[in-house]
């Protein structure tokens, strides 16, 4: 990726995104209504995940009972309790305020899901220290719209919930697509912020709103939510892209949000908090592998880091031609897998690898690409490596994952039952 790509990449998603926190602090100090106006929201993002890829592609997303599971899961965490949360906190606190907040995220998921960053602990600490002076710094003019403490509690659970969303769906449900569990996530939450707004009355209210307020609502969910879901899926997130992607969204909101309504004093208190976080998050970014940062996002597809091992006995031929070389297949991910071998390959190279099943009267073949080589310790297999699927639909690449996952656990078992038989 060019830095002029990566510049223009990054101002793009900043457009897209960072009127989001503009659009809900208007949209939940306008009108009573909770539910209604995130049901809308929703809704209009699953269309267009769904509705983008089939004019293009002709594609539409399935669902399978496990995939039915992992939508619950996350629209009950991230697509309900979290933006209800966030509702109300906004209805106290500064939108740029809470955009700062939500920028931190990546930050708190890659230390609370992966450890890594624990080596860094100080910066957390000034992150923190950067946060506390900004509240402070903004509670006068929240106060002025009821009690900012209660908005902080909201917030705080707000992204908690957030990130759990995040964990569930990239640790247990790793293995499903980005856009089929995103597009039933919303719709269950969708029908689910439906029915709290008849619960709590909201039945008449989108017939009172405004056209002013439908416009508003509609560009939150067409262009601030749904364009970037779908770009979030297929960017690869480079170190320079990711940078100023963190940097610009909180930053574009502070601006709009103290130029359009002044809500976010400019006082020695917001400034240097403000520039506290800012920093830390820049500082982290650049020492982090982009890998560990954006693209944990929900919306993205690329999921690295996310594997599941497994022990799979397996063939692997050049496309060229040649004779088979034993492997084993060590891990198992929706992009590609990992694998020790006897041989060494080369990068680039067109494999085909086959596991055999069933004592070799069945087998399963996958076609991919060599991504990487290394000498491995392993006296038995001394080269171990990666390869990425090629010429697999990414719902047949779902499926054959599944597949395989399942072929290895059961082995796992039967070995595990066979060594419980001989001792006894």
């Amino acid at each position: 990726m060019t830095p002029q790509y990566s510049i223009a990449t990054a101002f793009f998603i900043s457009v897209l995104i960072a009127p989001t926190w503009i659009l809900l602090a208007v949209l939940s100090r306008w009108e009573e209504a909770i539910y209604f106006p995130m049901a809308v929201r929703y809704l209009g993002t699953a269309i267009v995940l769904a509705g983008v890829p089939f004019l293009f592609r002709g594609w539409l997303p399935r669902i399978s009972l496990r995939l039915l599971h992992a939508a619950i899961t996350v629209a009950g965490l991230a697509y309900f309790l979290s933006p209800v949360l966030c509702f109300f906190a906004l209805r106290r606190l500064p939108s740029g305020f809470v955009a700062l907040v939500f920028a931190t995220v990546p930050m708190w998921f890659i230390l609370v899901a992966y450890g890594a960053g624990r080596e860094r602990l100080p910066s957390y600490f000034v992150l923190v220290a950067g946060l506390v002076l900004l509240y402070l710094g903004v509670r006068p003019e929240a106060e002025l719209r009821g009690n900012s403490l209660l908005g902080l509690i909201c917030l705080a659970g707000s992204v908690v919930s957030f990130v759990a969303g995040v964990w569930v769906s990239k640790r247990l449900f790793w293995l499903h697509s980005a856009v089929e569990l995103n597009f039933w996530s919303m719709m269950l939450a969708s029908g689910a912020h439906w029915i709290m707004g008849l619960v709590n009355r909201e039945a008449n209210a989108p017939w009172a709103w405004s056209q002013s307020y439908w416009i508003y609502l509609m560009v939150l969910t067409l262009i601030s939510t749904g364009l970037p879901a779908l770009f979030y899926r297929v960017e690869a997130m480079g170190q320079v892209t990711t940078l100023q992607v963190t940097l610009c969204v909180p930053l574009f909101a502070i601006l709009a949000g103290w130029r359009a309504w002044g809500e976010t004093p400019v006082n020695a208190l917001t400034l240097l908090g403000a520039a506290a976080v800012l920093a830390v998050l820049g500082v982290n970014c650049l020492q982090g592998r982009p890998s560990q940062w954006l693209c944990h996002m929900l919306h993205n597809d690329k999921r690295q880091g996310d594997r599941l091992a497994c022990i799979l006995d397996a063939f692997l031929r050049l496309i060229q031609g040649g004779s088979p070389t034993k492997i084993q297949v060590v891990n198992l991910s929706i992009g590609g897998l990992g694998f020790r071998s006897l041989s060494r390959f080369e990068p680039g190279q067109k494999i085909a690898i086959t596991v055999p099943l069933a004592r070799n009267l069945t087998s399963v073949t996958l076609t991919g690409r060599i991504v990487h080589v290394s000498p491995s310790r392993n006296k038995d297999f001394p080269w171990i490596g990666g390869i990425e699927f090629e010429d697999i639909s990414l719902g047949k690449r779902q499926s054959v994952v599944e597949f395989l996952a399942r072929i290895a656990q059961a082995e796992e078992e039967g070995v595990r039952s066979g060594g419980a038989l001989r001792h006894g």
